[in-house]
């Protein structure tokens, strides 16, 4: 048993460095999210490493797919009624209405024009807790000044190029 934890270890295997891992291939896209709302430039997949590089080719397809015009990026909200902070990926404009992929097979759905709150995810599916979150920025983002978005969605991109999106399934009050 010693043996295969070393060897687990050596060869970067354990939990541990799947999890660290997977926070640098997540704050990698994030990254390049942001570069992307501020210069307008799609991030490059090739530029990345070879774990990265996929997720920020789904990226690319749902900024090609969606024509999202930003309006600001990691933007800093907090809720001193309810005690939470946190920060959101996106706030955007979908000019025209857009089909965009709702699975990773790549089924379509028409989502509206309008403004959007997006929020990025790289994990390995999209877990009931990113819709909490999501009403939670809502709710922070109207207290902090900010108008409501019209709409909001988790983005997640995968490890085989593509994305999917969806709408929140829960109300804030499940939040609390």
């Amino acid at each position: 048993v010693e043996d295969v934890g070393k060897l687990l270890t050596k060869h970067k295997l354990t939990v541990n460095h799947k999890r660290d891992e997977a926070g640098e291939r997540g704050l990698s896209v994030h990254d390049a999210l942001e570069r992307w709302a501020v210069s307008g430039t799609l991030p490059v997949p090739r530029d990345y490493t070879e774990t990265e590089a996929p997720y920020v080719a789904g990226l690319v397809a749902f900024l090609r797919d969606a024509q999202p015009d930003p309006i600001a990026a990691e933007v800093m909200v907090g809720s001193a009624e309810h005690s939470f902070a946190g920060r959101y990926d996106l706030l955007c404009n979908l000019m025209l209405t857009s089909e965009l992929n709702v699975t990773p097979k790549k089924k379509r759905e028409r989502f509206p024009r309008g403004n959007y709150l997006i929020d990025l995810k790289t994990s390995g599916r999209i877990y009931k807790t990113a819709f909490f979150q999501l009403r939670a920025y809502e709710v922070a983002n109207a207290e902090c000044g900010y108008d409501l978005p019209e709409h909001s969605l988790v983005l997640r991109v995968t490890d085989d190029g593509s994305y999917q999106v969806a709408r929140p399934t829960v109300e804030f009050s499940q939040f609390l």
